[in-house]
This record gives structure tokens, C-alpha cells and sequence, in this order.
């Protein structure tokens, strides 16, 4: 009983002064964080990355834009090359309740893709 008295007391010393000296270090980093921010040197960096992002930009929209269409038509045509390619999903519903294993069309371009696997 004595060892656990003594065990807890010395861990409530130990987050006492822990948390004190911890606090205390935490506002000191805190401080030099805050006044390196702040430095004229750091803010011109800051401004020339804003500066370059905002430059370069449309090209990586542009660039993504076109990897995203690139993406949609691989898949929209992977079927085209000669047969029947993931048209069959394994125990998926077709969004009307029932689990044939075929995707459901319903005429728009969308739903006429096969569902479920992808390669």
C-alpha cells in the first residue's frame, strides 16, 4: 500500500513540474515560431511561393483537366476492343433490388458503363 501511495505521489510531482517546465518550453517555441513568421525575410518567401502558385496555376489545371478526360475516355472505351469486358458484376444489385449480376441501363451514357470492376 505504501509503494502505490508513493507511486502516484511521485507521479503527481512529476506532471506537476512536468506540465509547468512544459508549458513553459511550449510559450518559448511558441515565441520564436511567432517572430520567425514574422521575420521581412520569411514573409518575402512567403509572397514569391503565393507569387509562383498563382502563376503556375492554369497550367496545372489545364494539365489535370485533360489527365481527368484522358481517364474518363480510357474507361468509357475500354470495352470497344472486341467483346464483352466487366459487363457482369458478382453479387452486386442493379439499383432495382434484384442481384442478376449485370448492370442495369437505363439509356444515358453514364449507366450504360459496366459497373463494379475495373481493369
Amino acid at each position: 500500500m505504501k509503494g502505490k501511495i508513493a507511486l502516484l505521489s511521485g507521479l503527481a510531482v512529476g506532471y506537476v513540474l512536468g506540465t509547468r517546465d512544459g508549458r513553459e518550453r511550449f510559450e518559448q517555441i511558441k515565441g520564436k515560431t511567432r517572430s520567425l513568421w514574422n521575420d521581412p525575410t520569411v514573409q518575402q518567401k512567403v509572397s514569391d511561393a503565393q507569387d509562383f502558385a498563382k502563376e503556375k496555376a492554369p497550367e496545372v489545371q489545364d494539365k489535370v483537366v485533360q489527365t481527368a478526360k484522358d481517364t474518363v475516355g480510357k474507361v468509357t472505351h475500354r470495352g470497344d476492343n472486341g467483346g464483352e469486358h466487366a459487363a457482369t458484376t458478382s453479387g452486386s444489385t442493379s439499383g432495382t433490388g434484384s442481384t442478376s449480376g449485370t448492370a442495369a441501363t437505363s439509356g444515358s451514357p453514364a449507366s450504360s458503363r459496366p459497373t463494379g470492376q475495373i481493369g
